[in-house]
């Protein structure tokens, strides 16, 4: 503090955390997207499958 270089040591030091974040959240999205498309097609298969049961158990009736 004495030298006057308190602004340029807090500066460095926030780009050096910014970095780290910066990083750290790119490593979450990268594990939480491929989790998210696999939640994706459960839950439309789950729908697809809801809608297409009783369709078909109807047909199977009707024969």
């Amino acid at each position: 503090e004495k030298t006057g270089r308190l602004p340029e040591l807090l500066k460095r030091l926030a780009d050096g955390m910014e970095t780290d974040v910066d990083a750290r959240l790119k490593a979450l999205v990268a594990v939480i997207e491929p989790l998210m498309i696999v939640l994706m097609g459960t839950v439309v298969g789950g729908i697809t499958v809801s809608i297409i049961g009783p369709i078909y158990s109807v047909v199977e009736h009707v024969k």
